[in-house]
C-alpha cells in the first residue's frame, strides 16, 4: 500500500475501506470513512493534493442495530439483585429504575446532581451528548427508589462535600465505577 499522499488513489482508499468490512463491524468503517474525508479535505484545502480521492464515493451502509430489551421476568430478576436495605442495594435499584424508566446515557445518569433532581415533579435535567440538557420523566417506583437512596446518601460520609447524586465506597461513581459498582 503507498503512503505518499500523492500517489494514493481512489482505489487504495477503496480497498483500505473493503479490507476493514471483512475484520470490523460497520460502524467501524464508516468511522474510518468520515476520517479519511476529512483528512482528504484538509489536504485538498492545504495544496497538498489537487482533489480528494473520495470525491463521489458514497459512505458505507451502517445497519440499524436494535438495542435488546429486557423481558419482564429478566427485569424482575434484575431489580431482585438489589431487594435489601444497604446503601449499595438502595443506590443500584434507583439506578436500574432510572435506566429503565428514562433511558438515559450512562453519562447523564452519572452526571447528574441532587439539584437536578425534581422528585415532587417525577423529572430530571441531563447533560446530554453535545452539552443538549434536557429533561427526562421517570415513574412513581423510580421516585420512590430515588427518595430512599437520597436518605440513605445523607449518611455517606462524603455527602457534605459534593453535589454528585450517584456515590460509590470513595467518592462520586464514574462511568467505569457505575459498570463495575452498581
Amino acid at each position: 500500500m503507498r503512503t505518499a499522499v500523492t500517489s494514493i488513489t481512489r482505489e487504495h482508499v477503496e480497498h483500505f475501506l473493503a479490507e476493514l468490512f471483512d475484520r470490523t463491524a460497520p460502524a467501524t468503517v464508516a468511522k474510518h470513512y468520515r476520517s479519511l474525508q476529512q483528512l482528504f479535505r484538509f489536504l485538498v484545502d492545504d495544496g497538498e493534493i489537487a482533489h480528494s480521492r473520495m470525491e463521489r464515493m458514497s459512505p458505507p451502509t451502517v445497519p440499524e442495530q436494535p438495542v435488546p430489551v429486557l423481558t419482564n421476568d429478566e427485569l424482575t430478576r434484575l431489580l431482585a439483585t438489589c431487594r435489601g436495605a444497604s446503601f449499595e442495594d438502595l443506590r443500584d435499584e434507583a439506578i436500574i429504575r432510572n435506566f429503565v424508566d428514562t433511558g438515559i446515557r450512562a453519562a447523564e445518569l452519572i452526571g447528574l446532581t441532587i439539584d437536578e433532581l425534581d422528585l415532587p415533579n417525577q423529572v430530571a435535567e441531563v447533560h446530554g451528548k453535545g452539552g443538549q440538557n434536557r429533561t427526562v420523566p421517570y415513574g412513581i417506583k423510580t421516585t420512590e427508589a430515588l427518595r430512599k437512596f437520597l436518605k440513605a446518601r445523607r449518611r455517606h460520609p462524603l455527602a457534605d462535600r459534593t453535589t454528585a447524586f450517584w456515590l460509590g465506597r470513595s467518592g462520586p461513581l464514574t462511568d467505569s465505577g457505575i459498570r463495575a459498582d452498581a
